[in-house]
């Protein structure tokens, strides 16, 4: 019986001692370094208008600007179940998949922006999912020789952009808004 209760606390302090890192550690500082990333996309989006490489008239820099803080917004908390309980209607799957177009088929700075606003999105969706990794980590490896995962990620890709249309800012001052 010993044993048993010996075996329980090594596992229960180990496990502590791994959420502790994680989430009071690792995961702050990693949300922060992608919180700066979309920071820095949109700046270098705004500099491109400035300094007049791209007319700000451009629908692509207006569709960027607009979900950039929505991906703003819900980078601290939304994680892939979230997503996966997300069902989007019509309207906003057609929105979304239209954005990519124009987005596609805007100057490469412009697609630049974008892929690296969407892959901090996409890691902030993996980082408040800590149970997804090794499964994230086959399917990426398993990516590079399948298309229908590459399909599949693109379609993740597509309807975490759309959950941006649904997401309300939340009023100054208010905690814990979800």
């Amino acid at each position: 019986m010993k044993t048993l209760l010996t075996i329980s606390l090594v596992f229960l302090s180990v496990g502590f001692a791994a959420w502790f890192f994680y989430w009071r550690l690792l995961r702050p500082v990693v949300l922060a370094r992608l919180r700066y990333a979309i920071f820095a996309a949109r700046d270098r989006l705004r500099m491109l208008v400035i300094n007049g490489e791209i007319k700000e008239k451009n629908e692509a820099v207006g569709i960027i600007e607009q979900r950039c803080n929505g991906c703003l917004w819900m980078l601290p908390e939304t994680d892939l179940m979230e997503l996966h309980a997300f069902k989007p209607d019509k309207e906003i799957l057609l929105r979304a998949e239209r954005d990519f177009e124009i987005i596609k088929s805007s100057d490469p700075a412009v697609r630049e922006i974008h892929r690296t606003i969407l892959n901090s999105l996409m890691g902030a969706l993996l980082l408040n999912t800590p149970g997804i990794f090794p499964i994230a980590a086959g399917a990426l490896l398993f990516a590079f020789w399948s298309n229908s995962v590459k399909r599949f990620l693109t379609n993740v890709q597509e309807l975490a952009w759309g959950l941006t249309y649904q997401l309300r800012p939340v009023p100054a001052g208010v905690r814990n808004h979800r």
